[in-house]
């Protein structure tokens, strides 16, 4: 009874430290793969403990175990250099240590997307920029960068012939997917498709999607515009130009009105002064037939004073018109006065000048009977 009694009590204590000393496994292990980039992340229901994490991987149907981490307080391990064989798949272990106790979780890890064996975490890469537009009503062209040319620095040496071709498949609208030809990236650094589609939709949207080295491309939606002919861009252009030529015309015709009600003539000043001058030198012959003339007064008031034509000097490097008046020097030396005589000299400048004005007759009175006409400058 002793014995058994004893037994009891040893293997409660023993229960006793194994409750105590029970050490939580990791939680919620998962993995990250995306673009080559492998992140292990993972979860602890006990943090009060304080636990040391360690990560061991094994390759399949390999029994050699690597440590990527060790003794790390880290919910996170990055094990990307140690998963560079696309062709393999991988077992990581992450275990929870607590003094002597430790206890640990695992998650299976494989680029191929095919696989399904526990609990897999399947990789993804990103589908490069993809341009589509409208070659006619029916047929629309879709166009990428080969995906090996932006991830082929992450694959080995040894894989790369493996994954320089690209397969991949297009979904138009509600469709079926169509696969592709291969893009083989020897060939062209550049994947083209063209795909039929359907006249009566205003936008056409694809789904693409493919695989490199059996790893999964992520999907990518795309849409496009109708298809535009050529005539629609001449309409355009010519739509443009008549409303650019509108313009200009409303333009003109703004500018000429403001001219005419502004008085603005658009003739030079010294061509407007000479017409000026022309007009009334024509006014002027209407009314009185002998205008510009040459006056000599005779010394004896009695004598009448014949009216004759005046003569017109014109100098034509000035514009202007002038009038000789006034008895030359020859006349009063040889003391010539009876009568009026014109001026031999008619091409000599009068000392009276009107560059710029217009000349006007004026009728003076001498004496009691005796009128001359004379000649004032108005401006």
């Amino acid at each position: 009874m002793f014995v058994a009694s004893a037994y009891q009590i040893f293997y409660l204590l023993a229960l006793i430290q194994y409750v105590f000393s029970y050490v939580p496994a990791p939680v919620n292990v998962s993995a990250i793969c995306h673009n080559f980039q492998n992140v292990l992340y993972w979860n602890y229901s006990a943090p009060s403990l304080k636990p040391q994490f360690s990560v061991e991987i094994k390759r399949q149907g390999n029994p050699v175990v690597n440590h990527v981490c060790s003794n790390t307080s880290l919910y996170h391990c990055d094990v990307s250099s140690f998963t560079k064989v696309i062709e393999e798949s991988y077992l990581f272990i992450v275990t929870a240590a607590v003094g002597t106790q430790n206890n640990s979780s695992d998650v299976f890890f494989s680029y191929n997307g095919n696989m399904a064996i526990g609990s897999v975490v399947k990789c993804f890469l990103d589908f490069p920029p993809v341009n589509i537009s409208a070659v006619s009503k029916e047929v629309i062209k879709v166009e990428f960068p080969h995906p090996f040319d932006r991830y082929k620095d992450d694959i080995q040496n040894n894989e790369t012939e493996d994954c320089e071709s690209f397969e991949y498949e297009v979904t138009y609208e509600s469709e079926l997917p169509k696969p592709q030809s291969p893009c083989y990236y020897e060939e062209t650094p550049v994947c083209v498709a063209e795909i039929h589609v359907d006249v009566e939709q205003k936008n056409h949207c694809i789904k693409i999607k493919g695989t490199l080295c059996s790893v999964t491309v992520s999907e990518q939606i795309k849409c496009t515009e109708p298809f535009k002919s050529d005539n629609q861009y001449i309409w355009i252009i010519v739509g443009i130009f008549g409303a650019l030529a509108l313009l200009c015309l409303f333009i003109l015709i703004v500018i000429c009105l403001h001219r005419s009600l502004n008085g603005f003539s658009p003739l030079p000043q010294s061509l407007t002064t000479k017409l000026s001058g022309f007009r009334f030198i024509s006014a002027l012959s209407d009314t009185q037939s002998e205008v510009h003339t040459i006056l000599s007064v005779s010394p004896t008031p009695e004598e009448s004073v014949p009216d004759e034509m005046p003569t017109f000097v014109s100098n034509e490097q000035e514009d202007v018109f002038r009038l000789a008046t006034g008895i030359t020097n020859r006349e009063l030396s040889s003391g010539e006065g009876s009568g009026m005589e014109q001026d031999t000299d008619m091409g000599r400048r009068s000392d009276y000048d009107c560059p710029h004005g217009l000349i006007v007759p004026v009728m003076e009175e001498m004496s009691p009977g005796d009128t001359v006409t004379g000649y004032r400058c108005e401006s």
